[in-house]
């Protein structure tokens, strides 16, 4: 009575479906009582010594899903010695039924109480079934927590990855062989499948994906689970068919494993040596074991970053120019880099675990952590002190705390800043020996240069125009004149360098403040039969130095007559916005596009050497832009060679704020 058939049932269900058989033998009195499932059957010992066939018309039960009863079969050769069948399904798993060699009576009755016995093994029969279910789920949950733990603990990829493709075989009822693919790039790699043919892994290795690659390359290119139930047929597996078929490969279906980002890292496939679909079994296998293969994957990938980078840090450390310590909650070293091997003078296995008040005595002083650097006394090896400055950083752990110093010697750079403070106290008193030279030539040049520009004038008045003596007369006085200039532009320049010129703003108004300046030069430009012209708009009040505005329009206006030869100079005011023009515009030779960018640039001239044709050191415009700008303006050129320049002074107005005393 035991059931014919290789699967196994549980000792139970077997007892129990041997007990119904044997109760319903005795009620019907019947020597062949049958339970006919899928898979399995169970009978008396009846039907085999009898040979009562019932298979026949278990299907035409099973398949109708009702109660089929034959008092009295007709004979024929493929039933007998069969004469009487009564036969019922047991819910959907199979039928219950009857027989005997000689016709029966079978009332209603007799069909409730099968009906009856076959409803307890249905019953019966769910119930192993829910057992066996609840065995095996808790068979997979141990599996997978023993699988999780593996990879928590760190073993091999490869150890994980075997463990997890020999777990899917061993619980697939089908004979399914699982493989585990790696994607790197746009190729599949092996990563673990023990029952597969060697040459065919071989084959498969380093394979690229695309749409048609077989189950796997084809799952891993569209992120999406691929079924192939029958390889010889299927246009995806074209490429690999022979091969595949060669090694007794019929069926494959293979599902991508995704990242938590959704990066494809892989796929997992089970292969068939028949065509056919997958299970229920058989997918939820795949579903589990897909999960753990990707958290495997993760785990393994995230573990390579984190080598990858502590093998970064650890160069960093190693690489930086500071000495670089980790003290843990005990003050105690646990890391120190080469730089601090150099600057304490010992090797790193000589101080690790030793407490770090040997090489810095007053740590324990210092607050835990410092926001600015400070300075401490730090111990060589060897013995030797010097001075270090010393960062400290708190860092907070989940289970532990640990310090961050960085080191750095200060013995040269003490040294250095010993060096700048006297340097600098060298160039102040050099600066302060300067400012007095400045002053002292300032004065022995000036009254000698105004004596000799004074009676040269008073000679010239006198003597006779046209005379020697008027020629001579004013030759002195215009050479004393140039050198009294050239000797002005250069101690402004020295005192624009030194810094000790400082602009005292003042509200003036324009043009009244520069009509005497502007009604010398008219007289010159007349000399030279050229007009000079002020185009005024309403008065306008502008905030600026007195003595400087005039020296800077000066050096316009003396460049301005300088440099042209007919035509006339133009001097414009005018308000915009918040902001004063004064703007000097000439006929005159113009500048060289290519010379304009430097005509504020110091000791410049557009003509140099012995070729040039003006005179002066090239200081005066270079001054200019100096001292406006310290009136907080600007200055700039515009200038077409041939046609005249155009300079255009910018000063703050009267109706803007500004500190007078700046």
């Amino acid at each position: 009575m035991e059931p014919r058939s290789e699967a196994s049932t549980g000792h139970a269900l077997t007892q129990l479906i041997r007990l119904l058989l044997t109760l319903a033998a005795g009620v019907f009195r019947v020597p062949c009582v049958r339970l006919r499932t899928e898979s399995l059957v169970w009978e008396t010992e009846a039907c085999t010594s009898l040979q009562l066939d019932t298979a026949a018309l278990d299907a035409q039960v099973r398949a109708r899903h009702a109660p089929l009863v034959l008092e009295d079969v007709t004979e024929s050769s493929s039933r007998a010695p069969l004469r009487f069948y009564a036969g019922v399904p047991v819910e959907t798993i199979g039928v219950l039924s009857l027989a005997d060699v000689r016709p029966r009576r079978f009332g209603p009755e007799q069909r409730l109480q099968l009906e009856a016995l076959a409803e307890l093994a249905g019953h019966a029969w769910q119930q192993e079934l829910e057992r066996q279910r609840q065995a095996r789920f808790k068979r997979l949950l141990q599996q997978k927590a023993a699988i999780l733990e593996k990879i928590a603990q760190g073993q091999s990829l490869q150890t994980v990855l075997e463990e997890i493709v020999c777990w899917i075989e061993a619980e697939s009822t089908s004979g399914a062989l699982a493989s585990i693919l790696l994607l790197r790039g746009d190729r599949v790699y092996h990563g673990a499948a023990p029952s597969l043919p060697e040459a065919y892994r071989k084959a498969v290795d380093g394979q690229r994906i695309g749409p048609a690659a077989g189950s796997c390359g084809t799952a891993a290119y569209h992120r999406t689970t691929v079924i192939v139930e029958d390889i010889a047929t299927d246009p995806r597996w074209a490429p690999y068919r022979d091969f595949a078929l060669a090694h007794g490969l019929r069926a494959c279906w293979s599902t991508p494993i995704l990242a938590s980002d959704g990066t494809v890292l892989g796929t997992f496939a089970l292969y068939y040596r028949e065509p056919r679909p997958p299970d229920e079994r058989d997918r939820e296998l795949v579903a589990l074991a897909t999960h753990l293969t990707a958290v495997a994957l993760e785990r393994s990938r995230q573990q390579e970053l984190l080598q990858a980078r502590e093998r970064q840090l650890r160069a960093v450390l190693e690489q930086a120019g500071d000495a670089i310590l980790l003290l843990d909650e005990t003050q105690r070293i646990v890391l120190f880099n080469q730089a601090a091997e150099r600057l304490f003078a010992c090797r790193a296995n000589e101080v690790l675990c030793q407490p770090v008040t040997q090489l810095l005595p007053g740590l324990s002083e210092l607050p835990a952590s410092t926001e600015t650097p400070v300075q401490v006394d730090a111990v060589r090896c060897d013995g030797t002190r010097f001075t270090a400055e010393l960062s400290a950083t708190v860092i907070t752990q989940e289970a532990s705390t640990g310090t961050l110093l960085i080191v750095r010697d200060l013995t040269e750079r003490l040294r250095y800043e010993a060096e700048l403070i006297r340097a600098r106290e060298e160039a102040e008193a050099m600066s302060r020996l300067k400012s007095t030279l400045l002053t002292n030539l300032s004065h022995e040049l000036r009254t000698p240069l105004t004596t000799v520009i004074g009676f040269a004038d008073l000679i010239r008045e006198e003597a006779a125009p046209g005379s020697s003596f008027h020629e001579f007369a004013q030759l002195i006085a215009d050479g004393g004149r140039r050198l009294l200039r050239t000797l002005e532009e250069v101690l402004d320049l020295a005192q624009l360098e030194a810094q000790t010129l400082r602009a005292r703003r003042q509200l003036l108004r324009l043009p009244a403040h520069l009509k005497p300046l502007i009604s010398v030069y008219r007289a010159r430009a007349e000399q030279k039969g050229l007009k000079l012209r002020v185009q005024q708009a309403p008065i306008v009040e502008v905030w600026a130095d007195p003595d400087l505005l005039e020296r800077v329009v000066e050096h316009l206006l003396d460049n301005a007559v300088k440099f042209t030869e007919r035509g006339e100079v133009t001097v414009r005011f005018r308000q915009v916005a918040e902001q004063v023009e004064i703007i000097v515009e000439d006929t005159g030779i113009g500048i060289p596009k290519e010379a304009l960018p430097h005509v504020f640039d110091e000791f410049w001239q557009a003509s140099s050497g012995i070729s040039r044709t003006h005179e002066g050191l090239g200081l005066g415009l270079a001054v200019a832009r100096r001292f406006v700008e310290i009136m907080g303006g600007g200055i700039a050129a515009e200038s077409t060679p041939g046609k005249g320049s155009r300079f255009t002074i910018w000063l703050p107005a009267a109706s803007v704020a500004v500190d007078a005393s700046e």
